[in-house]
């Protein structure tokens, strides 16, 4: 029942912590605007809605989802070095109302399920006004280029987000054999 009325920073260490936990904690903190979230939490689902919090901060979890359900004044979203949840599933990242983020990292696709305004971006998708986050100007992937499935997202990926001035992508070692693809149709030309 604490709460946290003067509160601007929080930053979350490899403490251990159970679904709803930080959600509670945003939620008492109506003057919270930096979240810094750092260290496996296996299992988790991070659920956010907050008018005051503007950079959210993820790195080195293996959260099962993250949840941005509103957050009007959220400017930066920012989630690396993900960590295979349990079972190997994919972490699912929803985007809800964020009609200030400017700022989305590092999307990895083969470890991302995308999900914008209750649709989940799949490759090939025809995409809809409303599967697209316009405010977005700075984006940031990270790409396993010899694995086809992952590189098939990427397409996908970036019509969600039309207005991105600024493009980061990082190529991540892979093991699997390298191929060539159009990235225009997303199909496989020729496996080496």
């Amino acid at each position: 029942d604490a709460s946290f009325p003067h509160l601007r920073e929080l930053g979350i260490f490899s403490v251990s912590v159970e679904d709803g936990d930080i959600d509670a904690v945003v939620t008492r903190s109506p003057a919270l605007e930096i979240l810094n979230i750092q260290g496996s939490m296996k299992g988790v689902r991070l659920r956010l809605v907050s008018n005051s919090l503007r950079c959210v901060q993820i790195r080195s979890f293996a959260m099962e989802s993250i949840d941005v359900v509103n957050a009007p004044r959220l400017e930066c979203l920012l989630v690396s070095e993900c960590l295979d949840p349990a079972g190997g599933s994919c972490t699912r990242i929803k985007i809800g109302h964020v009609p200030k983020l400017k700022l989305l990292g590092y999307l990895e696709p083969g470890k991302f399920v995308l999900e914008i305004q209750d649709t989940v971006i799949m490759a090939g998708i025809k995409t809809s006004a409303s599967m697209m986050v316009t405010s977005v100007n700075v984006l940031s992937m990270k790409v396993r280029f010899g694995v086809y499935d992952d590189v098939k997202m990427v397409p996908a990926f970036l019509k969600c987000f039309p207005n991105v001035e600024a493009l980061h992508i990082t190529s991540e070692k892979c093991d699997q054999l390298a191929a060539k693809f159009d990235l225009s149709s997303g199909k496989r030309l020729v496996s080496s």
